[in-house]
């Protein structure tokens, strides 16, 4: 099977698929405060995968002249593809990985903190901005207070009390950590990362390939399967933590069927 001719169809496939998983959820009850973060986040994954697709699949612009060039922009699909994993990631950590509701909390809480700390930075300049900012102060010691509630928390070394109460929600571990403790790309994650880091912060190699390159969306071909096994990724797990979404997600044999290969590749398993 040529995993390079295959992704052109099954991205698309899974991309409506996903949409129909997470649509089950609609009219849906929030069990509780961490779940109302849930649907954002994989919407904000699925739509870095879409508009990937979208760059992948080329960009055309029409001069006033009736000229027009076409190209794709695989620039800012390595960049989109770098959010996507980071959103991934995050996702998985805090809400697949868990193992019990006290590290549930310990994770959301860590990260829901670094939200508010990272919004003061930002200044209020008007009077809903600073009611705004009021407010999620007041949010921001409610975290604290239950964070340090948490046994997790706790028992932590007195370095990882600290990064957690500054904002940094992964405590000392690294997005190589997360990857490595999620299976995804482990083996390779590092110099990935590296990688498609340097298109996010223009390093000079990021710059050099693109007089370089000379078929654009053949450079683009490894990480749309990065993108697929992403996508295979987040429409189990949302299968995983909700029956409707399951339901829907076996109402297709094989969008079914392809999701559960490229999660198997993206835990190193490989495709038949």
């Amino acid at each position: 099977m040529n995993l390079l001719l295959d992704h052109e169809r099954e991205i698309p496939l899974l991309i409506e698929h996903c949409y129909k998983v997470a649509n089950a959820l609609r009219g849906s009850k929030i069990i509780d405060d961490s779940h109302k973060y849930i649907e954002p986040l994989g919407k904000k994954i699925l739509h870095h995968i879409v508009s990937a697709f979208n760059l992948y699949t080329g960009t055309t612009i029409i001069f006033s002249n009736n000229t027009k060039t076409t190209f794709t922009d695989f620039s800012s699909l390595i960049v989109l593809t770098r959010a996507a994993i980071e959103s991934y990631l995050t996702f998985h950590y805090v809400y697949i990985q868990p193992k019990n509701e006290v590290e549930k909390e310990f994770r959301f809480i860590s990260w829901d903190l670094a939200g508010y700390i990272e919004r003061e930075r930002y200044e209020a300049n008007n009077e809903d901005s600073k009611n705004t900012k009021k407010r999620e102060q007041e949010q921001k010691n409610e975290c604290i207070r239950k964070i340090e509630k948490n046994e997790i928390f706790q028992k932590s070394p007195s370095n990882i009390k600290k990064l957690i109460l500054k904002g940094k929600w992964r405590g000392d571990k690294s997005w190589a950590d997360l990857a490595q403790d999620a299976s995804v790309f482990s083996e390779y994650f590092s110099m990935l990362y590296s990688f498609v880091s340097s298109y996010s912060h223009s390093g000079r190699l990021s710059v050099l390939q693109v007089s370089q390159v000379n078929d654009e969306k053949e450079f683009c071909d490894v990480f749309q399967l990065f993108n697929l096994m992403i996508l295979s990724r987040l429409i189990l797990d949302y299968s995983s933590l909700f029956e409707v979404c399951n339901t829907a997600l076996i109402s297709d044999p094989a969008a079914y069927k392809i999701a559960t290969i490229w999660y198997g590749v993206s835990h190193g398993i490989k495709r038949d």
